[in-house]
C-alpha cells in the first residue's frame, strides 16, 4: 500500500489532537473525543461484519470488564449484546475481535492502567470460553520519550503478573514509535521497541504496522490465514534486541533463562 496512505492518517490523526482543548479544559470530553478519533482511523479497515463500541465484557454475574474504550464487536454472532444504548454496549466475550485502550498522554501511570484494563477483559473473555482470546492494544497521542531507561522502570514496575495475557499486542504512540509483542520461545513473552525511526516518516510507518496488526486480529477471528503486513509500509524499520517483561523490564535475549516461565 502506498506511504502516503499512512502519513495522511497520522497528519489526520495529529490535527485532530487536542482540538477539542482548545474550547475545553474538561478532561473527560477530551478523552472521549480523541477515542472517536481512534475510532475513525480505524473504521476504513472494517467490513460491515466489525463494528467499534464502547462498554463492558460480561461473562456473568460479577465476571465483568471495567469500561473499555474501544471494543471490536463481531455483529454477526446472532446473541452479541446483553445491553445496549447507540454505541455504549455490554456484549458477550465471545463476540470481541479485539480491545483497544486510548490514552491522550501515556505516562508510567497510564501504561500501568491500561495494562490492568486489558488484562481483565482478557480474564472475562477465558471466564467466557476457556481458549476465548482477542487482540488487545493501546494507542495514544503523546507520551514521554520511549527511551530504554523510561520503559524498563515502566515495565519492571508494572502491577500486574509477567504473563502473555498482560501484554497487548501492540502499543503505539503517534510520532513516538511503538512496541510489539513477541515470543521468545520457552513460554516467553515481551515487548520489542521498533527502531529505526530518527524522524515523523518513518513513525508513521510503525502506525502502519499497529493498523495491521488489528486488521490480523479481525482475521483470526473469522478464523482466515493471510497476511496483512504486506499493505504496511516497513521499511527500514528494525526491532531491538532487549525485549521487555512485565515485573522484570529490559532483558537481552541472550540472557534469558532456559526454564519455561
Amino acid at each position: 500500500m502506498n506511504p502516503s496512505f499512512y502519513s495522511g492518517i497520522a497528519l489526520e490523526l495529529s490535527a485532530k489532537l487536542r482540538r477539542l482543548a482548545t474550547f475545553t479544559g474538561h478532561p473527560g470530553s477530551v478523552g472521549l473525543y480523541h477515542e472517536e478519533v481512534v475510532r475513525e482511523a480505524i473504521r476504513p479497515l472494517l467490513s460491515n461484519r466489525f463494528s467499534l463500541r464502547t462498554g463492558f465484557l460480561f461473562a456473568g454475574p460479577g465476571v465483568v470488564s471495567d469500561q473499555c474504550d474501544v471494543i471490536v464487536v463481531d455483529e454477526y454472532d446472532p446473541s452479541l449484546y446483553l445491553f445496549r444504548l447507540g454505541d455504549l454496549v455490554v456484549v458477550h466475550p465471545r463476540a470481541v475481535a479485539g480491545v483497544i485502550e486510548v490514552k491522550t498522554t501515556l505516562s508510567k501511570q497510564a501504561f500501568h492502567s491500561s495494562l490492568q484494563n486489558l488484562r481483565r477483559c482478557r480474564e472475562v473473555a477465558r471466564a467466557a470460553q476457556p481458549r476465548g482470546v482477542f487482540m488487545t492494544f493501546v494507542f495514544a497521542f503523546e507520551s514521554t520519550h520511549l527511551n530504554a531507561d523510561t520503559l524498563h522502570d515502566w515495565y519492571q514496575t508494572a502491577p500486574i503478573p509477567d504473563h502473555v495475557d498482560s501484554y497487548p499486542q501492540m502499543i503505539y504512540v503517534l510520532h513516538e514509535g511503538a512496541l510489539d509483542l513477541k515470543h521468545f520461545g520457552n513460554g516467553m513473552f515481551g515487548h520489542r521497541l521498533i527502531m529505526g525511526e530518527e524522524n515523523d516518516e518513518l513513525k508513521t510507518r510503525s502506525l502502519s504496522a499497529f493498523l495491521q496488526s488489528i486488521r490480523k486480529g479481525l482475521e483470526i477471528h473469522a478464523g482466515i490465514e493471510t497476511n496483512p503486513f504486506e499493505y504496511a509500509d516497513l521499511r527500514d524499520l528494525s526491532w531491538s534486541r532487549q525485549y521487555l517483561r512485565i515485573g522484570v523490564g529490559g532483558v537481552d535475549p541472550a540472557d534469558m533463562p532456559t526454564e519455561a516461565v
